[in-house]
């Protein structure tokens, strides 16, 4: 008849048609699945392991980061300000003890007080020390003379020895020493001096003495100034003021 297929047949189709569309379809599924793998596998590999956190807080102590290295410059400024520091101490220093000269200047006028002893004993410091230190060459002799008239005991004996091997130099250079004493002023006004002898002087007098000098010689050019502070130890002996000692500061 016409149109009409045996049921076999028609079966026998119908399962080779499920098969051949099952290996149609086995390789797309096989392959599909392959390269949902294979992304999967890159995808893995690519990815990086996560960074733990760096510890903001707790017990743990950081490491310090390393200091950098000083360069040439802050070198210098280092030892510019080391030198400053060491010129600021000694200008303290001095500061300090031009400080204590002055508290002992006034307690020397405070104790002793106008028309006091201590005060003649001043103003003959005051006259010794110009007479000590001046000279001339020209008559060297009468300025030895005249300072000797204010020097006392082992000291006179000293600075007479001093003049005497100061002759010939002074001579030989045409030299003119002239000293003025700026200000005086009572340093300790009651003190014991002691010589090398042992003879002691129970009242003795300090004076601080700010003298200025003028020197003049064949060997400069015009004149060189100088600028000195003395203490003078000053004793009474028979009314009248003498030096016992010097020392410059």
């Amino acid at each position: 008849m016409s149109g009409y297929v045996p049921r076999k047949l028609r079966d026998r189709g119908e399962r080779t048609e499920r098969t051949e569309r099952t290996e149609r379809e086995r390789p797309a599924k096989s392959g599909g699945g392959t390269k949902a793998r294979a992304a999967t596998a890159t995808k893995t590999r690519s990815a990086k392991p996560a960074r733990r956190p760096a510890p903001t807080g707790g017990d743990r102590d950081r490491r310090p980061s390393p200091r950098p290295r000083p360069s040439a410059g802050k070198i210098r400024n280092r030892r510019s300000l080391g030198e400053l520091r060491r010129v600021l101490v000694k200008v303290a220093v001095s500061a300090v003890v031009a400080t204590l000269l002055a508290v002992g200047v006034y307690i020397g006028n405070s104790w002793w007080g106008p028309g006091d002893h201590g005060e003649g004993a001043a103003k003959a410091a005051r006259t010794a020390a110009a007479a000590l230190f001046s000279y001339d060459h020209r008559d060297f002799d009468a300025s030895v003379e005249n300072g000797a008239k204010y020097a006392y005991g082992e000291f006179a004996k000293s600075w007479t020895r001093a003049t005497e091997g100061l002759k010939e130099t002074a001579v030989s250079q045409e030299a003119q020493v002239v000293a003025k004493v700026v200000d005086v002023a009572v340093l300790n006004p009651r003190t014991t001096y002691t010589e090398k002898s042992g003879t002691t002087y129970d009242h003795a007098v300090e004076i601080l003495a700010f003298m200025d000098q003028t020197t003049k010689n064949a060997k400069i050019e015009g004149q060189k100034n100088d600028q000195s502070r003395l203490v003078l130890t000053m004793v009474e002996v028979d009314g009248r003021w003498l030096t016992v000692n010097v020392v410059a500061l």
